[in-house]
């Protein structure tokens, strides 16, 4: 028997019942009990009883063996709409919870989730350099810091293909304003345009309210976490060429995310018929979130960089 205490981050439980459910399927008997702080909510068991409700400083005197945090939502910011989940991680550390035994309820709803697994994927630290927003939505979906400086932002094909040619080069310059963009379709608005190197563009197009100067600190400081040992590419592109030149690139593990058939190791294709009819950036994204309608077996992709099935 594990004893569970459920962090009640916000109040969209939906994904607590199938962690719940998921974890009395690895373990005999989950017995459960609800630890709670500032501005979080009390929960109700299936009869309207409340669950014994605890302040944070009262885990020191409680017997568990996870902490599974939940009542997050799952979008691509990583925010709750009135908790961040960073912000429950790290009182959760201050209050000497280790790190191995705090979980995400979105991470053990991910198919086939062991903790083995898990455990696994932390220590590996995986560096993502994805074209668009891919990296930012699978380090928020896993609960994992951002090991990379491409985050809440994205580069044009041709730009993000030069990078991968020689991403350390490209890493080792200095990241410059070059000027404030108009987005004349409305949908980013007004964001800074940063050059790399001579010649890539970088859109941080999260960061118009931000600012530029933010934005510079951040891919900065994001960038002194790169795991070299472990960098994972992530692109999308409908064009079969741009796939196969992608495919060559000396990378152990790479992800091309394409809207046709390909027998390439590197290719993953979605379907737009299949999900919604939504542009492959946004088929992406919504990959990264768990919303996999294909049966790609995320775990072995990051871990192993292995095109499988489940």
């Amino acid at each position: 028997m594990i004893k569970v205490l459920v962090y009640i981050a916000g109040r969209d439980v939906h994904n607590l019942n199938p962690a719940l459910q998921k974890l009395v399927e690895l373990y005999p008997k989950v017995d459960v009990r609800i630890i709670g702080a500032m501005g979080v909510y009390p929960l109700k068991d299936s009869t309207g009883t409340d669950f014994p409700f605890f302040r944070l400083q009262d885990i020191g005197n409680l017997e568990f063996d996870f902490v599974l945090v939940t009542g997050g939502s799952d979008d691509i910011n990583g925010l709750a709409p009135d908790v961040h989940f960073g912000d429950v991680l790290s009182q959760l550390r201050s209050a000497n919870v280790p790190e191995h035994k705090i979980l995400l309820d979105r991470v053990i709803c991910v198919p086939l989730f062991t903790f083995e697994k898990y455990e696994r994927l932390k220590k590996s630290k995986p560096t993502i350099f994805a074209m668009n927003c891919f990296g930012g939505v699978v380090y928020h979906r896993f609960g994992l810091p951002f090991y990379s400086p491409l985050i809440n932002m994205f580069m044009l094909e041709a730009d993000f293909m030069k990078f991968l040619r020689d991403p350390m080069k490209y890493i080792n310059t200095e990241l410059r304003f070059h000027k404030w963009y108009e987005d004349q379709r409305g949908i980013d608005g007004r964001y800074p345009l940063f050059i790399l190197g001579d010649d890539v563009i970088v859109h941080m197009n999260h960061y118009g309210q931000l600012g530029a100067d933010f934005a510079k600190m951040k891919w900065d400081e994001r960038k002194s976490r790169i795991n070299w040992f472990n960098v994972i590419p992530v692109i999308y592109t409908s064009k079969p060429e741009v796939a196969a030149e992608f495919d060559d690139l000396p990378f152990a593990k790479k992800v091309c995310f394409v809207p046709f058939k390909s027998e390439k190791p590197s290719a993953y294709y979605l379907d737009k018929i299949l999900d919604g009819n939504k542009g492959l950036s946004d088929l992406a994204n919504r990959f990264g979130l768990g919303h996999n309608s294909y049966n790609y077996d995320i775990w072995d992709m990051l871990l192993y960089g292995k095109k499988s099935y489940y």
